[in-house]
């Protein structure tokens, strides 16, 4: 069953929720799972698996409480469904159709839909869409509400978000790794074209970029590859040595792998890069730390390592503190002592011999 929504213009976020508002009305509720192509308007990174979406489709996807899968990147067997969709609907109803307006050339494909693109008997079930969903539609899952974006205030102030980008002009660019801290603020430059991140602090500046004319878009610094050489039994092999070969590790690596099926390659790999120089009771102490918690999650085993290694630090320099006041004994500010004081002339007969 198939529903399409057309615009004269790049969509941005929002016109993309207001798509899905319009596609719940038109199918009368909404599944249980919504399957999307990668795609920059609702997904900024896929993080190993543990997705970053976009700030107002993260709002939308918590209000509307839909379970979101995504297509891995460069990966067509997983999306030829919908990419098919889109060029039955682009040749069989846009070609050679006169347009008017867009709010009548919405309305003239939602007509063809009825008669045309829902209606015919589909090439691969052999059954006709309508007739089926007639039967399906019972299972959706009712819309109560319409969902309201509250826009967000730190475009004005440019703040850094956990994804390492800022928002400038509806587009997000792209800081180091490592820039975000809680409430962390960028100047950001506009030099001809030229965007400029620059550290409020120190006045460094974190990064640069070519403006972006368009709306909607990440900018990135690079384009990391995940590495494809190793196969994941023997990642899993790594994965496990770098963590000690203990019964812990074991547990962790194999519910990372019934959890994120789709992301075993990069949850291992991160693993493995998380845990160079690092000590051997520092990796125990995060594995039990995220068990007892059932966090099972290479980016959230990453953060532990890191706050874990804080707290064990801030504890070594308490001790030290402690040991250096023990042992460095007290000086008193005055001591209660009179000096001889001598006649000048004594200091006169010495010189004259």
């Amino acid at each position: 069953m198939k529903y399409a929504y057309w615009q004269n213009k790049p969509f941005t976020t929002k016109d993309f929720i207001d798509a899905h508002t319009k596609a719940f009305e038109y199918f009368g509720g909404k599944t249980h799972e919504i399957v999307y192509d990668q795609d920059r308007l609702l997904a900024v990174d896929e993080n190993y698996g543990d997705i970053i979406f976009t700030e107002e489709f993260q709002n939308f996807k918590d209000f509307m409480k839909i379970r979101v899968r995504m297509c891995r990147g460069y990966d067509p067997e997983s999306k030829g469904k919908i990419e098919a969709v889109v060029k039955y609907l682009k040749y069989n109803f846009a070609k050679n159709r006169t347009f008017v307006d867009i709010d009548k050339f919405n309305e003239d494909c939602l007509l063809w839909l009825d008669r045309t693109g829902n209606a015919n008997i589909h090439g691969t079930t052999k059954k006709i869409p309508k007739e089926v969903f007639s039967l399906e539609k019972k299972y959706l899952l009712p819309v109560s509400q319409t969902f309201r974006n509250v826009p967000s205030n730190s475009i004005l102030t440019y703040t850094v978000r956990k994804d390492n980008t800022i928002s400038y002009k509806q587009n997000r660019y792209q800081v180091p790794k490592g820039t975000y801290e809680p409430g962390k603020t960028v100047r950001v430059r506009n030099l001809d074209g030229i965007i400029q991140i620059i550290d409020k602090d120190t006045g460094k500046i974190l990064a640069e970029h070519n403006e972006c004319t368009l709306k909607g878009k990440l900018i990135q610094i690079d384009h990391p590859e995940r590495d494809k050489t190793l196969k994941i039994d023997k990642l899993y092999e790594k994965a496990l040595n770098v963590l000690n070969n203990t019964n812990e590790a074991k547990i962790f690596l194999d519910r990372i792998r019934i959890e994120k099926p789709r992301y075993i390659r990069d949850q291992y790999s991160l693993i493995c890069n998380t845990c160079k120089n690092v000590e051997k009771k520092l990796i125990e102490e995060s594995l039990k730390y995220c068990i007892e918690r059932e966090i099972f999650s290479a980016v959230s085993f990453r953060d532990t390592i890191e706050f874990l290694g804080e707290k064990y630090k801030k504890l070594e320099n308490q001790k030290t503190e402690e040991t250096t006041d023990i042992s460095t004994p007290s000086i008193p500010q005055k001591y209660d002592i009179k000096t001889q004081i001598r006649d000048t002339s004594e200091y006169v007969k010495g010189l004259e011999g």
